[in-house]
């Protein structure tokens, strides 16, 4: 492939990284056949052209690595170097370079002595003067380069972030993989304000600094407002000289056309009117990359784009490893900045969990929110975001001044939209969830190419022509929007509940003779849909009309998953402190029966099989008697990591009560499979625990229930699970029972 130079390659740097890992020393250096002359010339010049590969190799990596940062790789490399070819003064250098860089200076001077001595002792001769004058400058502390460029006085110009980085290495990786093909030089990072587009153009184009040899630049474009101010931003980000041409355009590009370099153009929405300008600057310097940001596309053949989500945040029902995600990571690094001491605790963990739901991973949101935990607790924070904006603002002055008050930041978004896109960004905040196509147009009047219009313009999320929805805080600040209008509003609101009641009183008042398959047929819309049916059922029930409180989930015809989550709606507003276990992080029973109903429910209509496991450590209460609760605890925290090694992602882990833990086993083949996982955990739990000093043995009774062979119900399934595990608990075994249904009425489990 093309590259300018194989030293600032990542394409090539991942190469010579997986040969040198292969490299094992001379070839068949074991090997001697006497009297076989050609056999021996023969490996002696292959033995020598890989030894040079191999040094050339790590010579390139050793370099790459040092543009790039990474002083300790490259010092690795270079030292590998040195101890295969101890005579090559070029590694000496390396290596005394990258000393003194690191701040290592005395070692940096050993190193010069070390090569001293072995060119005297293997040749006889004195270093090179190259060598020599590297060792002045290192003893007296100059500089070991300088930078030098016919036409820039700055070649890294990228702001200096001030706050730690979390996550986005998918993101990053991509970017890596875009900036280093040839063909791909535009790219353009979209996503709302306050998502980060920012921060990740500036650390993809730090990581990948390497790749351009003339330098990477930073242009903040938020100000500029005609094509003269577009260059201007340029040229001042390049710190170009300022000539005596007339026509600034023409200098830049003069500038431009013989460089290698990558230029981020951050902030590009007040330009978006001139990107012709963007068009002219790639054909005139063919080898300049643009990293662009801005809320939206630009709407080029040649443009790659990137829209960027918010940060990965736990999500309602699922088990997983709540401090592992991004979001909370944000979270607990922005906290600990504005209260130092803060540290996370069982009691706060579940709030700042529902703060990152709440934000739906959002990280200006999340820095702003950890920013108000100066004034207000965790637990106040998840219950009053993200309705009340005002707690979303703070006086910080390392903040850009736009992104100190959120709403602030997203009336600015508002306002950069036309007047018919304003309309109907305040129309669809009548939607509480995300919504269709159909349903925009009939409720609002807002047509399909208005909102792909949204799309592009990072107001609306989702696919288009299938599903759309506001963010939460985008919500909050359009609802603001259309309140003001209380006459719209009530207009919109009735328009809602009529389209919405249409199917549902549909669905309810099927024939009887098919009703129930009609009902089936229409799971998918329903479910999609039931969100938007709660206000106007309940709307309806209180006007006390006909048929009204006949239009239940269950009547709706809705599958147990949705049937439970009406059930479970208004318990969803009281937040995620009661869902997760705080010992162990694990979701608790309430989400392990959530989660059970809906395996049920996807079961039932794709014809999957799962088993349900109920463990119960059988020696746990002797051990918290004798050891305390300090220790119960620790073995607990001890077992759940146990038992996360023994499953899937696929599959559900939680902590029900006490020493009662819950899994279930998605996609299986038959109840064998289920027999095989549950002995694979009686293994791994019956090593013993290093505890209280000494080799502690668990012993753990385990009851399966199998769908749909143990019952098609959710309690049934409880029930079955629950029964199989007292079979084996009153038999005092370390064992597993399988629950099968009897064959006749008289015979018991």
């Amino acid at each position: 492939h093309s590259h300018k130079s194989i030293q600032v390659c990542p394409v090539c740097a991942q190469h010579l990284e997986e040969a040198i890992s292969l490299y094992r020393g001379d070839l068949l250096a074991e090997i001697h056949l006497a009297g076989c002359q050609r056999f021996q010339e023969w490996v002696l010049f292959q033995r020598e052209q890989y030894a040079r590969q191999m040094l050339t190799a790590l010579a390139n990596l050793s370099r790459y690595d040092e543009q790039r940062g990474y002083l300790d790789s490259a010092l690795k490399y270079a030292r590998q170097h040195v101890q295969l070819a101890a005579l090559e003064e070029s590694a000496h250098r390396q290596v005394m370079k990258l000393l003194a860089k690191s701040g290592l200076r005395s070692a940096a001077l050993e190193q010069y002595l070390t090569c001293r001595r072995t060119l005297a002792q293997e040749l006889g001769v004195e270093p090179a003067s190259e060598t020599e004058a590297l060792f002045e400058r290192i003893k007296h502390c100059t500089r070991l380069e300088s930078k030098s460029s016919p036409s820039l006085t700055s070649q890294n110009d990228l702001p200096l972030p001030l706050t730690s980085f979390v996550d986005r290495h998918t993101e990053l990786d991509w970017l890596a993989k875009c900036l280093s093909a040839p063909t791909q030089r535009l790219l353009t990072i979209t996503g709302m304000a306050g998502i980060g587009k920012t921060r990740l153009a500036l650390q993809a184009a730090s990581a990948n600094r390497a790749s351009f040899p003339d330098g990477v630049y930073s242009a903040d474009l938020s100000e500029a407002h005609s094509a003269e101010q577009h260059v201007a931003a340029i040229a001042g980000a390049l710190e170009l000289p300022k000539g005596q041409q007339n026509d600034p355009t023409e200098a830049l590009w003069e500038a431009l056309r013989p460089l290698h370099a990558l230029i981020v153009l951050d902030s590009y929405d007040p330009l978006r009117g001139h990107t012709n300008l963007l068009l002219e600057l790639l054909q005139q310097a063919p080898g300049v990359k643009l990293l662009v940001t801005s809320r939206g596309r630009l709407n080029f053949q040649s443009e790659i784009v990137l829209t960027l989500q918010g940060l990965d945040y736990p999500q309602e029902g699922e088990a997983q490893q709540v401090m592992d995600c991004s979001a909370v990571q944000l979270c607990l690094a922005r906290a600990r900045h504005s209260q130092p001491g803060f540290e996370p605790t069982p009691q706060n963990i579940p709030a700042i969990v529902r703060i990152c739901q709440q934000l739906e991973g959002h990280p200006l949101g999340i820095e702003l929110a950890a920013a108000a935990l100066r004034e207000t607790t965790c637990k106040q924070l998840a219950l009053a975001l993200p309705d009340h904006l005002e707690l979303l603002q703070t006086s910080l002055q390392d903040l850009p001044e736009k992104h100190r008050d959120m709403r602030t930041t997203l009336e600015r978004c508002y306002l950069d939209l036309s007047p018919e896109e304003q309309d109907a960004y305040r129309k669809l905040a009548i939607f509480e969830r995300d919504f269709s196509p159909q349903a925009a147009q009939q409720v609002t009047a807002v047509p399909l190419p208005l909102l792909t219009s949204l799309v592009d313009k990072s107001v609306l999320c989702g696919c288009v022509a299938e599903r759309f929805c506001l963010h939460p805080l985008m919500r909050v600040h359009a609802r603001t929007k259309l309140s003001a209008d209380q006459a719209l509003f009530t207009r919109l609101k009735n328009q809602h509940n009529q389209f919405f009641l249409r199917p549902a009183g549909q669905t309810q008042s099927s024939p009887s003779g098919n009703g129930d398959d009609h009902r089936q047929d229409r799971y998918p819309q329903i479910e999609v849909e039931f969100e938007h049916f709660r206000p106007p059922l309940a709307a309806a029930a209180e006007r006390g009309e006909a048929g009204g409180e006949d239009l239940s989930p269950e009547n709706l015809g809705c599958s147990p998953q949705a049937q439970a989550d009406a059930a479970a709606g208004a318990d969803q507003q009281t937040g995620a402190a009661s869902l997760y276990d705080p010992l162990t992080g694990l979701p608790n029973k309430a989400l392990f029966y959530d989660r059970l109903k809906y395996s049920l429910s996807l079961a039932t209509r794709e014809s999957r099989h799962f088993a349900l496991l109920l463990l119960d450590l059988d020696s746990f209460r002797t051990l918290n008697e004798n050891f305390g609760q300090e220790a119960g605890d620790a073995m607990l925290q001890r077992v759940a990591a146990r038992l996360r090694e023994c499953l899937r992602d696929s599959d559900s882990l939680s902590r029900l009560e006490g020493d009662k833990f819950g899994i279930l086993l998605e996609n299986l083949q038959n109840a064998d499979s289920a027999s095989i996982v549950a002995e694979k955990i009686l293994k791994k739990l019956a090593i013993p625990y290093q505890l209280a000093g000494g080799g502690i043995q668990m012993t753990t009774s385990i009851g399966i229930s199998y769908y749909p062979d143990s019952g098609t119900e959710a309690d049934i399934l409880l029930q079955n699970a629950d029964r199989a595990l007292r079979i084996v608990k009153s038999d005092g075994r370390n064992s597993y029972q399988l629950f099968r249904q009897p064959q006749t009425a008289d015979l018991n489990i």
